[in-house]
């Protein structure tokens, strides 16, 4: 019996994640509980109070658990989420997203990854002045993807302006926020590179 930690099962990341995750389960003959929560230390005190389901798993009903840490992790640290991961007591449990001290972690290379978008606009598109719409930044993964981002600017002789970056927290409507903050700043750019697709879109 394997517990799945989320904070949404509708998104398509992390519903992704699930139907993966499922038809491994299935195959083993394993099975799948999923625990829909919220993020940890959310700013609005109704998201925080539907964490309380975290608390519900132990190992008397799962044998142990994935935790989507970069998902949940937006109002957090790190810190946070190896607080989450200890309380679930004694099962094993694995961190996808961010590397968490003391537990088991799958981890993508967010840096280089994000790297590597924003190399293809300066090479492919000839792009000079590109915007940045980054994610929260107490998530590990958004910091990478930031770094990423100065990294290839720097490493191709293009200075980084603050008044190109802004941050949302990986949704739509906070994609769309970020956008009008960079747009009412009025400076210049070519193109725009986004931390996740919906904030892209």
């Amino acid at each position: 019996r394997i517990a799945l930690l989320v904070n949404d099962v509708f998104s398509a990341y992390q519903a992704s994640f699930r139907a993966s995750i499922e038809r491994a389960a299935r195959r083993r003959n394993f099975s799948l509980l999923v625990f829909m929560g919220r993020e940890l230390a959310h700013r609005d005190v109704n998201e925080r109070a539907q964490n309380a389901i975290y608390d519900w798993i132990s190992p008397e009903i799962a044998d142990g658990a994935l935790v989507l840490s970069g998902t949940i992790a937006n109002f957090t640290d790190i810190a946070g989420m190896a607080g989450l991961c200890e309380r679930l007591g004694a099962m094993p449990v694995v961190s996808i997203g961010l590397s968490i001290p003391g537990f088991a972690a799958v981890v993508l290379d967010n840096r280089s990854a994000q790297a590597v978008a924003v190399e293809h606009l300066i090479r492919q598109h000839r792009r000079r002045r590109i915007a940045y719409i980054g994610g929260p930044p107490s998530n590990g993964e958004a910091s990478d993807r930031l770094s990423g981002y100065l990294d290839t600017l720097k490493r191709n002789d293009l200075a980084h302006d603050d008044r190109l970056i802004s941050a949302g927290h990986f949704t739509l409507p906070t994609g769309r926020e970020a956008m009008r903050e960079i747009l009412d700043r009025g400076v210049d750019f070519d193109s725009v590179v986004a931390a996740n697709d919906h904030m892209a879109l």
